[in-house]
């Protein structure tokens, strides 16, 4: 049951940790995202920047004309900047807490993988050693039951502890 119970902690934490590293690849890729996007509004602002300082300077009527126009332009992309920036922190905001239930889970299951694989280390260990004192029992019986065969075979039938050397 404890070997069992083993095995479904160990696929419980598995599919967790897949999990995990899942939320991980998708908190990167937002924050890459995240990265463009800032990027991109720099850039955007810096062009916007440029064209209000040449509104500034005197000039023909077409060059304002064209410097007002590039300007409108540039709406377009800040807002689809400024969108896919509100998006990946909406994003961004969801996949922290995630993590952090995912991280704790995580622990805790390997807590319990760790008691559990302890528990049956001790079950296999309490189990030797009642075969231990069984086989003892038996060489007993055997030996009280039949004295001849100690005289005859005593490397099979030594002391309850000592294991003969040929079956070493």
């Amino acid at each position: 049951a404890v070997t069992t119970e083993e095995v479904a902690l160990i696929s419980d934490l598995a599919a967790l940790e897949s999990q995990r590293q899942n939320a991980l690849a998708e908190r990167a890729a937002v924050e890459r995202a995240l990265a463009i996007a800032d990027e991109q509004l720099a850039e955007l602002k810096s062009q916007r920047a440029t064209l209000e300082a040449g509104l500034k300077r005197p000039g023909p009527a077409q060059t304002v004309a064209a410097i007002v126009s590039t300007l409108a332009e540039l709406e377009g992309p800040a807002g689809d900047a400024a969108s896919q920036k509100a998006a990946a922190h909406e994003k961004l905001d969801t996949l922290t807490p995630l993590l952090a239930d995912l991280d704790r889970r995580c622990a805790e299951l390997t807590s319990r993988v760790e008691k559990v694989a302890r528990t049956r280390q001790q079950a296999e260990a309490e189990l030797a050693a009642i075969r231990l004192r069984h086989m003892a029992e038996l060489n007993r019986a055997l030996t009280a039951r039949w004295p001849e065969a100690t005289e005859a075979k005593p490397a099979l039938l030594a002391s309850d502890t000592d294991v003969p050397k040929r079956l070493m």
